[in-house]
Parts: structure tokens; sequence; C-alpha cells
């Protein structure tokens, strides 16, 4: 069954994104960032691009293949291992992941939608962890 965590109260989506992608790219494990706009999967492919000086970490947009282990898109059907939501919708095929971070901000409106999806979860019967962002590590 996927093992779901909230994360919370996060100020810099993006830099939490990019810890939970470089910590699983290291652990050899795949890894989709879930966003559904082309400037925002630009902006991330950019951010791994040029995060850190002396390191790329190679990706595909809204494609994967088999020696891939890092995709940005919006097609949750590409990958089965990590799945991390960098949206505020409800992904469909979620449940083919091992793990799947949902990431909520710092505003109202971002809390009051993600507890719309926590209690989806939970109504459906998957185990959930809501952990603070200040707390989070990898």
């Amino acid at each position: 069954m996927t093992n779901i965590q909230f994360l919370f109260n996060i100020s810099d989506i993006n830099l939490i994104i990019y810890k939970i992608v470089i910590s699983s790219f290291n652990k050899n494990r795949s890894s989709l960032v879930y966003l559904d706009e082309d400037s925002a999967i630009n902006n991330f492919s950019q951010m791994l691009w040029s995060k850190e000086i002396h390191s790329f970490y190679p990706h595909q947009i809204k494609k994967s293949e088999k020696m891939n282990r890092i995709c940005l898109g919006s097609d949750a059907q590409l990958m089965d291992d990590i799945l991390i939501n960098g949206t505020n919708q409800t992904i469909e095929y979620f449940s083919r992941y091992q793990k799947f971070y949902e990431l909520v901000g710092t505003r109202e409106t971002d809390k009051a939608i993600a507890r719309k999806r926590f209690l989806f979860y939970k109504d459906c019967g998957y185990k959930l962890e809501a952990i603070d962002s200040s707390d989070f590590n990898l």
C-alpha cells in the first residue's frame, strides 16, 4: 500500500521538492515531480541544472524511460516509485506509487484544500503521516 506523507507549512515548495528528489536519486530511487504548469516544470528543470555548481541531475520532462530516475510532468502513469505532488490537485493513479509526498504551503487556502485531500486518502483507508516541514528529515 502507498505510504503517504503530508508535509505542511512549507515556505519554499521547490526547495523541499529538490531535497526529496536529490535524496531519492542518491538512494537509486525514481521520482515523479507532479507539476501541472509548463512554467513550473521549466523552473524546476532549471533548478536541477543549476542549483549545485558541480552537479547536474538528469531528468526528463513529460516522459520517462527505464534508466531515467527523475521525471517532471503531470502524467502519474509515467513511474511507480516516488510521487511528489507540487500542485493542489488530487492525483489519479497515486496508489501505484510506493511513497507519495503531498506538499502544503503556508497559505490558508492551500491548507484548506490539503485537508480535503487528507480526508479523501484517510476515507480510502490509507495510513497517513502529517509532518511540519521544520521537522522533516530525509
